[in-house]
């Protein structure tokens, strides 16, 4: 910006000078042609004569005039342009990386067979089968062994099940990574998975399930007691359920991981999954309920893809450990931050349940670069005592209803980039208070 101002300021005293003296510079007379003849007016006897350039003998000089004058104006206009709007650059070059997501996203649409998460988390697992995807307490998760766990919740649920593609799955568990390979295993039988918020019961939990369409339920043992609760109305429409366990105690409700261990491993073949295009749903993501029974939100694999997009768009690499606390069940974590993690082949550090004291101590222990966090998430870790002073991190991204709460946080040193999701929009962070999670002015 300086170097635009003097160029600009500079520019406009050539074309002053140029247009106000009597003649040009010498330097720039041999190009445009020979000197100005001119009149000798006299004042007085004696006087000295007086030159005066003709203009009418130099039509070059006009030409010269208005080519700086249009030169400097040329360099004044990203000046004023930044005084005007001082983020119109930052948008335009966040505008053209959301075009390229689009118009990738479209192409991958566009193939035959298309192009899915699952076809690029594949993919990751191939090129770099040893890098870890999930980081959960003191286990680590390689993108091998998760695709390999994938494959067998496939072949289970294909066996004891009877799941087929375009069957449904309801997902009733916490945070952990076995959710994230019962999906990738779900994927992979071209079936779509409702993901139950472990926090409801009785109507609300029973009506979720029922609207997927979900012909099995599978639920964590912890949550027993709810699972009992709705089983007879489960059983009156023969839903099979199963419990993330190697035993179970509770009638009707059969074990799981026992028969996971005992299939195969072995990649799972394209034809079970053949009639899986674009638009096909894969996941099935619920309100919160506040205004009545919770509603499935259908989400299709390109939109998964277009979720994606706010990864690749603020900058977040295979390099990067994205830290998540939120729960699996909610969008900003899962389409986000999980499938975020697979389609840059970064790691993803799992927390099974959010922690305002823990929350920065587990970014140390895992060297998390990024932060995943939604409502007020931020003002819980801003009233924290500070117990960690050298916590380094290089981006933020959320989702929140004011921006008031991440002042704080947003231009700490430490945080240099802040980016927030607003009403589906991608936010882009402004690096000066009143401007944090301003939207660009193209999606505005």
């Amino acid at each position: 910006t300086g170097i635009r101002k003097k160029l600009g300021v500079a520019t406009i005293l050539i074309s002053l000078r140029s247009a106000s003296l009597p003649g040009y510079p010498t330097a720039l007379g041999a190009r445009l042609g020979p000197p100005l003849p001119s009149r000798e007016p006299s004042s007085g006897p004696g006087a000295a004569p007086l030159r005066v350039p003709c203009a009418e003998h130099w039509p070059g000089r006009v030409m010269f005039t208005a080519l700086f004058t249009a030169l400097a104006g040329l360099l004044l206009l990203p000046l004023l342009l930044h005084l005007a709007c001082p983020y119109l650059f930052r948008d335009l070059r966040f505008f053209l990386k959301v075009a390229r997501v689009l118009h990738r996203v479209r192409s991958y649409a566009a193939r035959s067979p298309p192009r899915t998460i699952l076809e690029l988390f594949t993919e990751r697992a191939r090129r770099a089968p040893r890098k870890p995807l999930v980081l959960f307490r003191e286990e680590v998760h390689t993108y091998e062994q998760v695709d390999k766990r994938s494959s067998q919740v496939a072949r289970a649920l294909r066996e004891h099940a009877g799941l087929q593609q375009g069957d449904c799955l309801a997902l009733f568990m916490g945070n952990e990574p076995a959710y994230i390979w019962i999906w990738l295993g779900l994927a992979k039988l071209g079936c779509a998975m409702a993901c139950l918020n472990y926090h409801i019961r009785a109507k609300s939990l029973l009506h979720c399930f029922q609207c997927s369409g979900a012909k099995v339920l599978l639920a964590a043992p912890e949550l027993k007691a709810a699972v009992e609760e709705i089983l007879p109305a489960l059983k009156e429409e023969n839903v099979r359920v199963f419990y993330l366990s190697r035993t179970s105690d509770t009638e009707g409700v059969d074990s799981f991981i026992d028969k996971m261990e005992v299939v195969s491993d072995e990649p799972i073949p394209h034809s079970w999954r053949s009639n899986v295009n674009s638009k096909t749903p894969t996941m099935y993501i619920y309100t919160s309920g506040t205004t009545g029974l919770p509603k499935a939100a259908v989400i299709t694999h390109e939109r998964m893809l277009l979720a994606c997009g706010l990864f690749i768009t603020s900058g977040v690499t295979s390099e990067d450990i994205v830290y998540n606390a939120l729960p699996l069940y909610h969008s900003a974590a899962l389409l986000i931050g999980v499938h975020g993690c697979i389609m840059q082949g970064a790691t993803l550090a799992l927390r099974s349940k959010f922690s305002a004291s823990q929350f920065w101590v587990d970014c140390r222990k895992y060297n998390a670069t990024v932060i995943l966090y939604i409502g007020e998430l931020l003002r819980y870790l801003c009233n924290v005592p500070k117990v960690i002073s050298s916590i380094v991190q290089r981006l933020q991204l959320g989702n929140s209803s004011s921006t008031e709460m991440v002042y704080p946080c947003a231009i700490s040193p430490s945080t240099p980039q802040h980016k927030r999701k607003k009403g589906g929009a991608f936010g882009r962070g402004r690096k000066r208070m009143g401007h944090v999670g301003a939207k660009p002015l193209f999606l505005c």
